[in-house]
């Protein structure tokens, strides 16, 4: 969030608020819960690493992550975790795991992780409810009318439809050329 103060001899820059007022404008937004979090950089998973007003980065992130309409991973660091999180990585850099999500009407959230082949549905508070894993580089999840779960899978080339309560395929599409994603109406 910027605020509308113009940097010195440029109307073009503006500069971040700071401090106090950087916190409450935080903390208004994330009462409102209509923000998108813009995320640049690797994140720091290990305490003493990476630390905002005496808060761990990673505990804001999730706090923050939890109610955001949309979640933005800007650069290969963000994404990933870039070239620092690499060996030997002491503060434990990641970049944003999730590949996609989707916030289902119960409130819960489908999580698409590509880097670990799973998708994964936690609840508002961020609690584990379902978990589907040994996929090969997952792109999209979506919820069906009828609670199965449709996976696109992009390293199988398949689009599999799998029923949570058993957590078994129903339904598998093979042959598909390197597919990119899908769109719900």
């Amino acid at each position: 969030m910027r605020s509308p103060v113009a940097a010195p001899n440029s109307p073009m820059r503006f500069m971040a608020a700071a401090g106090t007022q950087a916190e409450e404008i935080l903390q208004q937004a994330l009462k409102r819960g209509d923000y998108i979090l813009i995320i640049e950089g690797a994140i720091p998973t290990k305490k003493g690493y990476g630390m905002i007003a005496r808060r761990q980065m990673i505990d804001i992130g999730r706090e923050f992550a939890g109610k955001a309409k949309a979640i933005i991973a800007v650069g290969s660091c963000a994404t990933w975790g870039g070239v620092p999180a690499g060996n030997p990585n002491p503060a434990g850099l990641q970049g944003v795991r999730p590949w996609r999500a989707q916030r289902l009407e119960s409130g819960n959230t489908l999580i698409t992780d590509y880097q670990r082949g799973q998708v994964v549905e936690v609840d508002p508070e961020s609690k584990q409810v379902w978990k589907k894993t040994g996929l090969s580089r997952p792109v999209q999840a979506i919820r069906l009318e009828e609670g199965n779960i449709l996976i696109l899978e992009q390293g199988a080339n398949r689009l599999i439809e799998v029923d949570p309560a058993t957590n078994k395929s129903v339904d598998v599409v093979k042959g598909l050329n390197y597919p990119q994603g899908m769109s719900t109406y």
